[in-house]
């Protein structure tokens, strides 16, 4: 710290604090007081504010503290017509003198103002001005002439708006109020009351009642409400004529020519008015509750105009409001008009869709399809004519309605094609209720194979004897399903193959074929029926024939003689025939033993020259010629050969020989009975009881 150091504070200016100290290092000084604010009148009021002749009024000055030098050199008459006297301070803050107005004077604006800077407080702060409020001097000599008014128009032709009133008196008057002025005509309202210069003029806004249209309108200033400030009562004034017109415009709007807006139309409103009206425009049409927007407005004359909406793109909405406001518009007058609403109408501008749905993808050689047409809503004009194959091969039935707005058709391909990737369109040829065009669409994609597979035969001998085989080549057209060894015949029946295998990939199949012994057949062919197989979608297959080929595996043949023979086969396969190789001896009145022996042996009971040991007759059961077979063997694969007829097996004896008698049902009865001619009895066969269908074979 350095000895005797020292510093000046300059306090703030317009502050008053009492308690103040400077703390250094720790250490307070003294306390000392800071005021720098200035003092000034609080309030300079004046006892009367309408001074008149003889009258004077107290002037007291009450200052925000005590002042020091404040004297009569400090007030300011510069502006009130008059002097002051009987100067005297009240307190240390407040002061009173009196004012006397000077004589013959009319000053309505008269103010007494304190001086700047010419006192100070206490402290010594300079003190600042202020001024009393107005006030009015009338020391003019006294009068008995009454007050009178003038009243003049700011216009003479009054609409909603209404009009300034001016009143004028010759003299300041006092007690004027808006009970003293009326109206004769049109009933309205006086508003916005005014005085000016010291109650000498008056301001008055009229407002007349809405509605009106009325000539020949007069305000009156009444004469026994007022006086002027002698206390002379007022004389009544008339105001010169004048036109209200309040009576504002309106408007309606003419039956609408279309009330359904569609696309590519617009909405034409033609509006009349009940006169000439002004100001009217786009702007004034509100419709935000309307899916529309104003295009134009064409004033046509006469008060009649014409706006014509143009409708928002892709949408519907039944509900449409476009009002006019109140006050948008107004008449030539001047009056505002009146709001008003327009016809209601239905905008419709959303173009009809359609959902297009098929009830299958894949058609085969007897199916079709329906086609669903589901439009969003109600259509016009739709027809079969609006459908478009687009190339696909087929048909088209007739349209069927559900009564709202969904048809079906159904579509029959052409047979025998394939045909991928089709579809069909539906053309926007059509309209909804509204009138907006429709828009095309198409299907999914579809295929189409009403094309049956073919087949084709192949044989790999056309002579078979015995001990041969040949391979059967089955080849399709596509890759079929359900083709079987089952499905092959030969000559109509069925065969026993080996070897049955698909080779490429489903279309091609190859199967053997090994003829049994004891077949002379010189025209045989493998075939295989229509619709036993299909393609992988569906379609029946073709049927098909081999090539003719002939067989030949007949067994060496043991022939007998016209009488009874004996004839004895030996270890492998052996033909066993008791009658003659030729002629017309068929065994009539013979009985022939047959012994197989070994192998599959076949006993022959009838060739092309007819059923063997049948005598001809009905009356007896014919057990006086036959064939007797010996060592019958299913086992071994023995066969016994018969020609045409209905045969029957039944437990037969003759004489000393038991067996199975093979019946010919000779008189057509198609069941056995004594009658039925015996052509041969089975003595000892083996694997079980004959059998028609299994032991007989047919020559």
């Amino acid at each position: 710290m350095i000895e005797g150091a020292w510093a000046y504070l300059t306090p703030d200016s317009n502050v008053t604090s009492m308690q103040n100290y400077i703390l250094v290092r720790g250490v307070a000084s003294g306390m000392f007081a800071v005021d720098t604010l200035s003092p000034s009148p609080a309030l300079i009021s004046v006892s009367d504010s309408n001074l008149t002749l003889g009258e004077s009024a107290l002037v007291t000055v009450n200052f925000t503290e005590a002042v020091s030098g404040f004297g009569l050199e400090d007030v300011d008459l510069s502006q009130a017509a008059g002097n002051v006297s009987n100067f005297q301070q009240l307190s240390p803050t407040s002061y009173q003198m009196t004012f006397s107005p000077t004589q013959n004077v009319w000053d309505v604006s008269n103010v007494i103002s304190i001086v700047n800077h010419g006192y100070t407080d206490i402290p010594g702060n300079l003190g600042t001005g202020g001024s009393s409020s107005n006030f009015t001097i009338f020391t003019l000599q006294k009068d008995t002439v009454p007050p009178s008014p003038i009243i003049t128009l700011s216009t003479s032709l009054v609409t909603t708006s209404g009009m300034e009133i001016t009143v004028l008196f010759n003299e300041p008057v006092q007690n004027f109020t808006l009970d003293d002025i009326g109206v004769v005509g049109v009933p309205g309202i006086f508003t916005a009351f005014v005085p000016e210069n010291g109650g000498r003029e008056y301001r008055v806004s009229f407002v007349p009642a809405i509605d009106w249209e009325v000539q020949d309108n007069h305000f009156i200033v009444y004469g026994d409400g007022y006086t002027d400030l002698a206390g002379n009562k007022g004389l009544e004034g008339v105001s010169g004529s004048f036109t209200v017109d309040s009576r504002g415009p309106t408007g309606v709007s003419l039956p609408l020519t279309d009330d359904i807006i569609s696309q590519g139309e617009v909405l034409t409103v033609r509006l009349q008015f009940s006169e000439l009206v002004t100001g009217l425009d786009v702007n004034d049409f509100d419709t935000t509750e309307a899916a529309v927007e104003l295009g134009a407005l064409i004033d046509e004359g006469g008060g009649i105009y014409t706006a014509i909406f143009m409708p928002i793109a892709d949408r519907v909405q039944a509900v449409n409001r476009i009002t006019i406001g109140d006050g948008t518009y107004g008449d030539l007058a001047g009056n505002l008009g009146f709001g008003m609403e327009l016809p209601a109408f239905f905008v419709d501008t959303l173009r009809p869709s359609v959902a297009l749905s098929l009830s299958d993808t894949v058609l085969v050689a007897g199916q079709s399809l329906i086609l669903t047409i589901a439009f969003d809503e109600p259509v016009v004009g739709f027809d079969n004519n609006d459908i478009d194959l687009r190339g696909t091969p087929g048909t088209l039935g007739d349209l069927i309605f559900d009564g709202v707005s969904t048809y079906y058709v159904e579509f029959t391909p052409s047979p025998n094609i394939t045909a991928t990737s089709n579809k069909i369109e539906v053309r926007g040829d059509y309209i909804d209720i509204a009138g907006n065009a429709g828009v095309n669409q198409f299907t999914n994609f579809f295929d189409i194979d009403t094309k049956s597979p073919g087949l084709s035969i192949g044989i790999s001998d056309a002579q078979l004897s015995r001990s041969e085989s040949q391979t059967l080549t089955f080849t399709f057209s596509e890759i079929v399903s359900g083709f079987s060894v089952e499905d092959i015949l030969l000559d109509g029946a069925a065969v026993s193959l080996t070897a049955f295998a698909p080779v490429i990939d489903g279309t091609v199949f190859t199967a053997r074929y090994t003829p049994p012994d004891g077949i002379l057949d010189p025209v045989s062919a493998f075939s295989v029926a229509a619709a036993s197989y299909t393609d992988l979608l569906g379609n029946d297959g073709l049927g098909a024939t081999s090539p003719d080929f002939s067989i030949d595996t007949s067994l060496p043949t043991i022939y007998g003689t016209a009488g009874n023979d004996t004839l004895v086969g030996g270890a492998g396969n052996d033909r066993l025939c008791g009658v003659p190789a030729a002629g017309s001896m068929l065994g009539k009145g013979s009985v022939d033993k047959l012994i197989g022996g070994g192998g599959a042996d076949q006993f022959v009971l009838a060739d092309q020259r007819g059923v063997f040991y049948n005598d001809g007759s009905n009356k007896s059961s014919g057990s006086k010629d036959y064939a007797l077979i010996s060592d019958f063997s299913r086992s071994q694969g023995d066969k016994i050969v018969v020609g045409d007829g209905i045969y029957f097996f039944a437990s037969t004896s003759v004489g000393k020989t038991s067996g199975t008698g093979l019946y010919l049902d000779t008189n057509g009865s198609n069941a056995w009975d004594s009658k039925d001619e015996l052509i041969a009895l089975v003595a000892g066969a083996s694997s079980g009881p004959l059998s028609v269908n299994l032991d007989l074979i047919h020559f």
